[in-house]
């Protein structure tokens, strides 16, 4: 079937007057930045583009008609060029306002699809839909636009979470290098029969007690209180906490943590 088709199309005079013979690559060149915003725009181009044609209609009053293309007049680029110049694009602007709600609510939605353990597709599939029927109703019929500056495709509500988590986890590590700390070390099997390490710390935070879940990390089978600790002692050097401010280590009835000669408390010590 190949090779006919093949026989057919080289035996077709209009295909063989459409193909291309010469290929133009274009080198690659590097873009000068702008300092103005929106000074520059890049655009590409995928070709064919269609036809643009004259209306009568639009002729007559000045104004160019494309088909396709919404119509307007000179004037109207240049009252939207005058308006975008008027905006306050710092701190103090409206724009700047709009956006940074916009993303404070997107990490908002984030992070309560996080804690419900939900998936994150659920946010563009039916959180933002309910969200805007609701306010439809409650507010008005125009109140829904303003939900539309909200990101939430999926890759972006995923990297919320994560960046998060490691926002959340940076404030525990944080709190725990005070300058006396305690943990707990507990050792569970997950749904797939792997073995997980469950870390908590408990610190001083304003002259009172706090206990924070530290992390969690996989161990092989079997466990051995030399893995326990290169975990803990690797999580201790990446995060620079200091063992010399560890004060206490409470661990359940394991073998590998309670052994006289080689368990975790004795390897701590």
């Amino acid at each position: 079937m190949r090779r006919d088709t093949t026989t057919w199309v080289r035996a077709c005079v209009a295909c063989q007057a459409a193909k291309v013979h010469r290929h133009t690559k274009t080198p690659l060149q590097p873009l000068p930045t702008s300092i103005p915003h929106f000074h520059t725009v890049h655009i590409d181009i995928l070709c064919p583009l269609p036809e643009s044609r004259w209306c009568d209609q639009d002729t007559q009053n000045g104004r160019l008609g494309v088909i396709g293309a919404k119509v307007h007049d000179k004037d109207y680029f240049e009252r939207e060029l005058t308006a975008l110049k008027q905006q306050r694009l710092n701190s103090t602007g409206t724009f700047y306002e709009k956006t940074t709600n916009a993303v404070r609510a997107s990490y908002i939605v984030a992070y309560k699809v996080a804690q419900a353990k939900k998936p994150h597709t659920i946010v563009k599939q039916l959180v933002l839909p309910c969200a805007k029927e609701i306010v439809r109703l409650v507010v008005g019929e125009d109140a829904p636009r303003n939900l539309n500056n909200i990101s939430v495709f999926n890759d972006t509500v995923s990297r919320r979470i994560n960046e998060t988590s490691q926002n959340i986890s940076e404030q525990v590590v944080d709190e725990t290098k005070s300058p006396l700390f305690a943990i707990q070390l507990d050792e569970s099997t997950d749904v797939s029969l792997s073995s997980q390490l469950l870390v908590f710390a408990r610190c001083m935070v304003e002259g009172d007690f706090k206990d924070e879940f530290l992390f969690c990390k996989t161990l092989d089978i079997p466990t051995r209180a030399h893995d326990v600790l290169e975990i803990v002692n690797n999580f201790s050097e990446v995060n620079r906490l200091d063992w010399v401010n560890l004060v206490g280590v409470t661990i359940d009835g394991a073998t590998a943590m309670l052994g006289s000669r080689s368990g975790f408390q004795v390897l701590v010590k």
